[in-house]
């Protein structure tokens, strides 16, 4: 029995190696040449487009790996980075179905999961929540994949750790942290009733936004109008 549970488990292990290979769609459309950018900036000469790459705030994740040594064009590296960030959220996810619904049959555990991981309607219609998404960039995958380890620890109510998640998915990517992190705070917000001092916590992703909206907003922005760059965000998340 013990043989053929662990021969089942590299199985499913097997699966969803297969099963993130096929979701994965590498580098594609303009990310390419935002990759190659930053990792040697003498390559492009428009100055607004060297500027934006620069100076925005979305390719903070970028240049920290191109630091390290990380060909984000590579899709050995991506796809590594994707899959093994895939695997932490299939480890939450596993840890939320069996702490918070209470499911402890592993093969439930297992169809369960199996769901969550190529599905991108299982939270919102219009949202891509699977554990492996079909994105074009390495932001928007690990944006999506750290909502998993959100929801675990919000429901938890370890309220730091899920407080320095949110900030991360901010920086990571805005447009897909916006709404999993309005949700954590309204959650916060009705666990403390204003009456504990863990309502402070929500600073941190705050602050956060504050900073990326400072960093952000002088790039391709009107600076008559300083709700435009709110305006755009929500435009490109609808």
């Amino acid at each position: 029995m013990k043989y053929n549970n662990y021969l089942f488990k590299i199985l499913i292990f097997f699966l969803i190696f297969i099963g993130a290979f096929h979701a994965y769609s590498g580098v594609l459309s303009i990310y390419l040449f935002y990759n190659e950018y930053l990792n040697e900036t003498n390559i492009f000469s428009f100055e607004s487009w060297r500027e934006y790459a620069s100076n925005s705030s979305q390719f903070i994740i970028s240049k920290f790996l191109i630091k390290l040594g990380i060909n984000l064009n590579s899709d050995f590296y991506f796809f590594s980075i994707f899959f093994i960030f895939g695997l932490l959220a299939l480890y939450y996810v596993n840890k939320i179905v069996l702490e918070f619904l209470e499911i402890e049959d592993f093969y439930e555990r297992v169809i369960i999961v199996f769901c969550v991981l190529f599905c991108n309607s299982v939270v919102l219609k219009s949202i891509n929540a699977a554990v492996f998404p079909p994105s074009f960039n390495l932001q928007t995958a690990l944006a999506i994949q750290l909502i998993y380890p959100l929801i675990y620890f919000s429901l938890s109510k370890k309220w730091i750790t899920a407080s320095i998640i949110s900030s991360l998915m901010i920086i990571t990517h805005f447009v897909v942290a916006w709404l999993p992190v309005t949700v954590f705070g309204f959650f916060l917000i009705l666990k403390n009733k204003f009456k504990n001092k863990n309502i402070l916590l929500l600073l941190i992703p705050f602050l956060t936004f504050i900073l990326i909206y400072i960093v952000n907003k002088n790039l391709f922005i009107n600076n008559s109008n300083s709700v435009e760059l709110i305006e755009e965000i929500f435009r490109r998340s609808a």
